[in-house]
């Protein structure tokens, strides 16, 4: 089975085929790099991902629910940093 890897960079996307994988370079804002929590910063990538009008409510609810157990200080460092409809979603936990 392939495995393709993404990394987030703020250098030039592009893409390295090493045999039967890809390496794929993903250019992002280096606000979405500066995010600290682990949970937080999965968080503010996957729902940029889904996008604003993607979300379901149960998507919503599991999201808060592991938003939960993140970092206090993290979680505030990265509600600032998230744009404002994924910021009111985590700002339920």
């Amino acid at each position: 089975m392939p495995l393709n890897v993404v990394y987030h960079t703020d250098g030039k996307a592009r893409k390295i085929k090493i045999d039967n994988r890809y390496i794929t370079f993903k250019k992002v804002s280096p606000k979405k790099l500066a995010l600290k929590g682990k949970i937080s910063k999965l968080t503010v990538l996957a729902l940029a991902e889904i996008g604003k009008d993607n979300v379901t409510k149960n998507e919503e609810d599991k999201i808060v629910k592991l938003l939960k157990d993140e970092n206090l200080e993290d979680l505030r460092h990265d509600l600032q940093l998230a744009p404002q409809w994924i910021a009111e979603i985590m700002a339920k936990a």
